[in-house]
């Protein structure tokens, strides 16, 4: 600043300047007016222009921010997003970054660490592991094992209740039930029973269920597929087809015809449904993949259920896949000698 009054001339020697005009010192008073302002507006200038769009917060964590404003963005058109200060009634500058595409991202590890507890806790109950009658630890020691929260096990035991494997007694813990009071169709614990070997249990009661509720999805698809689920239809077929040597691949296919047909239904009930009859497709398909010819007769049974949904056949798409489940079933009993 006194360089530049230096330029200005506005500082003088008291012992050899002589005393200015009025005219004078209007006129240096107007040019340092100018100075001024034009030192002010480029240092501001400077801070506002570096980064863009960036918002600094200071690691004391006291609300100390730096925000950087928008380029080219008038401060006379405040952001949406901008928030009062409650303590003196003035707009926050800690809020003026845009934040909608925050939006797009998700926390997808905590909300999923309840879903580990429960399928492990549900593995060890369906084996037999945890007998009916047999308390759980108590959610602060099952929290120490599993390495989490007690709020992470007390959902995971929430979600155990509804699939009707614990009852929570509050006060006296949380017990194992009888499987009678299981959910029969949750996925999660038909996948338990096929990975464990314990379908059999309750493989009659599946294969009745299955029998009626695939063969009736299968009349009401053959009056409502549209050209796309036939081409699904199709395209799973030829798969069978060139995998009939390839059980594993020749499952998938199976399983593929099997949604497509479902799908083809455009009942979201049924869709929900499907996900109980499809574990259950799985272990037919685990059992029966050894049987001698077995793929070969379940390929002419899907070609002739598909050509009946693709003539808009109701009965006939009922009763090929009734003979389709019949012979499955048949297989599945013999191999498993019930």
């Amino acid at each position: 600043m006194i360089s530049a009054l230096n330029e200005l001339g506005m500082v003088n020697h008291p012992l050899t300047a002589a005393p200015p005009s009025r005219q004078s010192c209007f006129n240096r008073f107007a040019r340092i007016i100018v100075l001024l302002l034009s030192t002010t507006l480029t240092g501001s200038a400077a801070l506002a222009g570096d980064a863009p769009g960036l918002q600094h917060v200071s690691a004391t964590g006291h609300g100390e921010r730096h925000t950087r404003v928008r380029e080219g963005r008038s401060r006379s058109h405040p952001s949406p997003y901008d928030a009062h200060d409650t303590r003196g009634g003035r707009k926050s500058s800690s809020h003026q970054t845009s934040f909608p595409s925050m939006a797009a991202y998700k926390h997808v590890a905590p909300k999923r660490l309840h879903v580990q507890i429960v399928e492990a806790i549900v593995g060890r109950i369906v084996s037999g592991e945890l007998q009916p009658g047999v308390f759980l630890p108590p959610e602060s020691e099952l929290a120490l094992q599993f390495g989490t929260s007690r709020t992470v096990v007390r959902e995971a035991l929430r979600v155990l209740a509804d699939k009707g494997l614990v009852e929570i007694r509050h006060g006296a813990g949380t017990r194992v039930t009888d499987p009678e009071r299981w959910d029969p169709l949750d996925a999660s614990i038909l996948v338990a029973r096929r990975e464990r070997g314990t379908m059999v249990s309750v493989l009659q009661d599946l294969m009745e269920a299955r029998s009626i509720f695939e063969c009736e999805v299968a009349a009401l698809a053959a009056e409502r597929a549209e050209q796309t689920h036939l081409a699904r239809m199709d395209a799973a077929i030829k798969m069978m087809h060139a995998t009939v040597e390839m059980p594993v691949a020749f499952g998938n296919a199976d399983s593929d015809f099997h949604r497509a047909i479902l799908e083809a239904t455009g009942n979201s009930v049924l869709l929900k449904m499907g996900d109980s009859m499809r574990e259950l497709l799985t272990f037919s398909q685990q059992t029966t993949s050894a049987l001698p010819g077995h793929l070969e007769r379940a390929l002419a049974d899907h070609i002739a259920i598909y050509r009946a949904v693709k003539r808009g056949d109701a009965a006939g798409a009922r009763s090929a896949m009734r003979r389709h489940l019949a012979r499955t079933e048949r297989h599945v009993k013999e191999l498993l000698r019930l």
